[in-house]
C-alpha cells in the first residue's frame, strides 16, 4: 500500500486535489467580499483545465453524455438564435455553462477535500456581514447589495441561511461549529433581509421546505428544529428593522394599483414591472407557442409598446426580458424551450437529491446541502427574475452546479461512465 500511495502519480494526484480544493474554496470565502477575485479564480480553473484533465487520468474515463444537462438553457438559446435572428451579446452568460462543463470534465478523476471548500462557503458569509453593516449601520442605506448587482446578495445569503441551520442541528457536533453556523445563518437571513429581496424571504422557507421532503434532517434533529427556528426569528427580525414592513406595505399596493388599473400606482415599479412583463408575455406566448419570437423580435416589440406608453420604460432593457425564466424561454423557443428547461430543473433538482442522499461522509453531505440550496434558491429567483440576471451571479450558479454535478458523480458513479481499466479487471469483462 504504501508504494502505491507514493508513487509519482498519487503524488500528482494529491496535488491536484490540493489545488483544485483551495480554489473553490476560496473562490466562495471571496465571492461576497471581492467578486471580481473570485471571478479571477474562476478564469484560473479554465486555465488549469487541460492539464488536470490529463494528469489525473480522466481523459482514460468512459464518456458519459450525463454533463450534457448542464448545457440545455444554452443550447435553447442557440437554437433560438438559430432560427431566428442573432445577438451575440446574449451569449455571454448562458455560455459559463460550457465552462462549467469543461470544469468537470476536468477533476472528475479528482477527489476533493469537501470540508476545505465547505469551510469557504460558511466563512463566507462573515465579510459579507461586514459589508451588510457597513452599509446598513454606517451609511444607512434602505438596502444592502455589497459588490454584487441586483438582489444576487441577498438571494445567495438567503439560500445558505438554511443550510447552515440545518447543519448546526445534529448531535455530535462541537460547541464551537455549532456556535459558528448558528452564528453564521443568522447572519446570513439578516443580510437577505436588509437586501430588502422579497424574493430573498420567499427562498428561506422554500428551500426549507425542499430540503425537509429531501430527508436533510434526521428524527431527533427535526425536532430541535421546532425550537431552533423560533430562536432564528427572534434574533433576526428585530434587528431587520422596518425596512422589512415598508416593502411588504409596497408589494401590496404596487399590487392593487395593477389590478385597479391605477397606471400611475404600479408603472415603473418592481412588481408593476413584473405583473406587465407576466401580462405581455403570456400575450405573445400565446400568440407564437411553437418556436417562439427570439430575443432581438421580443426587444423591437416591447420598445414600440414602450414608446407607444402602452408598457413600462424598464421592460425593454431587461436582460431577461419577461423577469420569469419560463415566460424567457417560451419567448426565445416557445413551448419546446420551455419544456427543455423543465427537463434541465428536472434534472438539477435529481441530481441534488442524490447528492444529499447519498454523501459518502459529513464533509460531501454539508456541501451537498449547501450547493442544493443554492439550486433551489436561483430557481425561486429566476422563477421572479431571470436565469442570468448578472455575470457574478451566473459564475457563481455554475461553480455551485459544477460541484453538485461532482458530488452525484461520486455517489452514483455508474450514471457518469467507469474507467476503462476498471471495466477489463471485472470478471468476464462485463461492464458495470
Amino acid at each position: 500500500m504504501d508504494g502505491i500511495s507514493d508513487s509519482p502519480e498519487s503524488k500528482v494526484t494529491g496535488i491536484l486535489q490540493s489545488i483544485w480544493s483551495l480554489l473553490f474554496a476560496a473562490f466562495f470565502f471571496f465571492f461576497f467580499w471581492l467578486p471580481d477575485l473570485s471571478s479571477l479564480m474562476a478564469k484560473v480553473m479554465l486555465l488549469l483545465a487541460l492539464p488536470s484533465w490529463w494528469l489525473s487520468r480522466a481523459h482514460a474515463a468512459w464518456p458519459s453524455p450525463r454533463p450534457l444537462l448542464l448545457l440545455l438553457p444554452l443550447m435553447v438559446y442557440l437554437a433560438s438564435m438559430t432560427l431566428h435572428e442573432f445577438d451575440a451579446r446574449q451569449l455571454g452568460r448562458p455560455a459559463h455553462l460550457l465552462f462549467a462543463v469543461i470544469l468537470f470534465v476536468s477533476i472528475r478523476g479528482i477527489r476533493l477535500h469537501y470540508l476545505w471548500i465547505g469551510g469557504g462557503v460558511v466563512l463566507s458569509i462573515l465579510p459579507a456581514l461586514a459589508l451588510a453593516v457597513h452599509e446598513h449601520v454606517v451609511l444607512e442605506q434602505p438596502r444592502v447589495f455589497g459588490r454584487l448587482s441586483g438582489g444576487d446578495f441577498g438571494n445567495f445569503c438567503a439560500a445558505l441561511s438554511v443550510p447552515l441551520l440545518l447543519a448546526m442541528l445534529p448531535s455530535g457536533r462541537p460547541v464551537a461549529q455549532r456556535a459558528t453556523l448558528l452564528f453564521c445563518s443568522v447572519a446570513a437571513a439578516l443580510i437577505a433581509f436588509w437586501s430588502g429581496s422579497r424574493t430573498g424571504w420567499l427562498i428561506m422557507p422554500v428551500v426549507l421546505s425542499c430540503l425537509l421532503i429531501a430527508g436533510a434532517l434526521p428524527g431527533a434533529a427535526l425536532r430541535r428544529l421546532l425550537w431552533a427556528m423560533p430562536v432564528l426569528v427572534l434574533a433576526v427580525l428585530p434587528l431587520a428593522g422596518s425596512g422589512m414592513d415598508e416593502r411588504l406595505q409596497r408589494l401590496v399596493f404596487e399590487v392593487q394599483a395593477y389590478f385597479s388599473a391605477d397606471i400611475a400606482g404600479y408603472a415603473g415599479t418592481s412588481m408593476g414591472i413584473r405583473l406587465e412583463s407576466a401580462r405581455l408575455g403570456l400575450d405573445l406566448c400565446e400568440a407564437n407557442p411553437g418556436l417562439g419570437l427570439g430575443y432581438v423580435e421580443f426587444k423591437r416589440i416591447a420598445l414600440r409598446m414602450a414608446e407607444a406608453g402602452l408598457i413600462s420604460a424598464e421592460i425593454p432593457r431587461f436582460f431577461g426580458m419577461l423577469h420569469n425564466q419560463f415566460l424567457d424561454y417560451c419567448m426565445l423557443l416557445g413551448i419546446p424551450g420551455v419544456l427543455v428547461l423543465g427537463v434541465f430543473w428536472a434534472g438539477v433538482f435529481a441530481t441534488a437529491y442524490a447528492a444529499v442522499r447519498r454523501a459518502p461522509d459529513e464533509p460531501a453531505r454539508f456541501l451537498a446541502l449547501c450547493l442544493a440550496s443554492v439550486m433551489t434558491g436561483y430557481f425561486v429567483s429566476a422563477t421572479g427574475g431571470s436565469m442570468f440576471s448578472s455575470t457574478k451571479g451566473t459564475v457563481y450558479f455554475c461553480i455551485a452546479l459544477l460541484l453538485l454535478l461532482k458530488l452525484d458523480a461520486e455517489a452514483r458513479p455508474s450514471l457518469y461512465g467507469r474507467d476503462p481499466a476498471v471495466r477489463r479487471s471485472l470478471p468476464g469483462g462485463v461492464p458495470t
